[in-house]
C-alpha cells in the first residue's frame, strides 16, 4: 500500500481483512514464509499485537501475551520483535502500543517446562 495512506490510521491497510496490515503481511512472508511454522506463528503474533493495539481489551491484550509467554528462545523472540518494530511505524501506533500494553506483566506461568 501507499506508505502515507497506510500510515494515516491506527490500523492502516489490511485489503485481504485478515487482521494484518498489508505491510506487515509482507514482511512476515519475507522473514517467515521458508517456514510454515514460523510462518504461522509469526501471522499470528501480528494479528493478535494489531488487534490489541487498535482494539484494546483484556482480552485482545491477553490473546497477545498468551503467545509470547511460554516462548523461551531468545532468537524467536528476537525476531517476532521485527514485527513488532514495523508495527510501530508511527507516533500513533507507538502511543497506542503504550498504552495497550502499560503495565502488563509478561510471565511463563501455566507453560509447559
Amino acid at each position: 500500500p501507499d506508505a502515507a495512506t497506510n500510515q494515516a490510521t491506527l490500523s492502516g491497510i489490511d485489503s485481504d481483512n485478515n487482521g494484518i496490515r498489508d505491510d506487515i503481511d509482507r514482511l512476515i512472508a519475507r522473514e517467515f514464509g521458508a517456514n510454515p511454522e514460523s510462518y504461522a506463528e509469526a501471522s499470528n503474533y501480528a494479528r493478535t499485537q494489531q488487534a490489541a493495539i487498535t482494539l484494546p481489551s483484556p482480552e485482545t491484550i491477553s490473546q497477545h501475551n498468551d503467545l509470547l509467554r511460554c516462548i523461551k528462545d531468545n532468537q524467536k523472540l528476537d525476531d517476532l520483535k521485527k514485527i513488532t518494530m514495523a508495527t510501530m511505524d508511527t507516533g500513533a501506533r507507538r502511543g497506542a502500543y503504550g498504552k495497550a500494553f502499560a503495565g502488563v506483566v509478561i510471565s511463563s506461568e501455566g507453560c509447559a517446562p
